[in-house]
């Protein structure tokens, strides 16, 4: 055995945990409404982020980096059961319904890092776009589910094995295959779970429906949530001023002047044809 010192062993002492500063982002000169200011060419809208109006990816698209265009991807939901940052153990806290306390930030940013490590680790790995934590928290004892779960979103492009249904079980068991393989590590990360046993939920469709953040339907066109992503179409009587583009149909809907009836009736479309009723 080597030589050892005098010095009591002392373990060193992890640094305070500081959420590395986003990428830095040019601040785009654009108004939230108007799509004009954006390149819809790439599938752009203008949208405000932590207090910032800039161009980013229109609902149901995303993208790896902010120079490429936005590609069309399917949104799923899972929820992970995260058990340890390394050697420590994650009890609950409820500093992690505080999505700006420190607790959240650190285990969100960690939880992230290692989902896009696990999926990368995955035959989808060329389909993998992005991924971001919605929330953490506490497992149901009473239905055997106790323990801290991280629910994220991931965003993978639409390509035929992607748009099946199918696609939630076979990244749910490829996934929980990661976990085997690298011994309980969430890929290559710090986040470790003591047993792959109800370590990943099944996989859900993120219903785009539920939330005006998620879709880029118009206030007047009714959002049906579909497997992946979402549709719109324009309520009765409204005009459809894409009708024919299913990727911009339901998001520009016209209603028909009252000024056409000579304020006599109700004046709406029945297809691009006003009626007065």
């Amino acid at each position: 055995s080597g030589q050892t010192s005098g010095r009591p062993y002392t373990p060193t002492r992890r640094p305070p945990f500081r959420r590395p500063t986003t990428d830095h982002v040019r601040i785009d000169t654009c108004i939230v409404g108007d799509s004009s200011t954006c390149d819809a060419g790439q599938h752009e809208a203008c949208a405000t982020v932590q207090g910032v109006s800039a161009c980013h990816c229109k609902p149901g698209y995303s993208r790896l980096i902010r120079t490429l265009p936005c590609k069309k991807v399917v949104s799923i939901v899972v929820s992970i059961r995260v058990d340890r940052l390394y050697d420590r153990e994650i009890k609950w806290n409820h500093d992690y319904l505080d999505k700006n306390s420190e607790p959240y930030q650190e285990l969100a940013y960690e939880s992230n890092k290692a989902i896009k490590s696990a999926v990368w680790m995955t035959p989808f790995s060329d389909e993998y776009m992005d991924s971001s934590i919605n929330s953490i928290y506490q497992g149901d004892v009473s239905q055997g589910q106790g323990g801290v779960f991280v629910n994220a979103t991931l965003k993978l492009t639409l390509e035929g094995r992607t748009a099946r249904p199918s696609l939630a079980g076979e990244l749910q068991k490829h996934l929980l295959g990661v976990i085997h393989r690298r011994n309980n590590n969430l890929g290559d990360s710090a986040v470790f779970v003591n047993t792959p046993a109800g370590a990943i939920s099944n996989l859900q469709d993120l219903d785009e429906c539920a939330s005006s953040e998620l879709n880029d339907c118009h206030s007047s066109a009714v959002c049906t949530n579909i497997w992946g992503g979402f549709t719109c179409s324009c309520k009765a009587g409204l005009k459809d001023i894409h009708k024919d583009d299913p990727e911009k149909a339901g998001r520009n809907c016209v209603s028909c002047p009252a000024s056409h009836c000579n304020n006599r009736g109700t004046c709406s479309f029945e297809g691009n044809v006003e009626k007065c009723s």
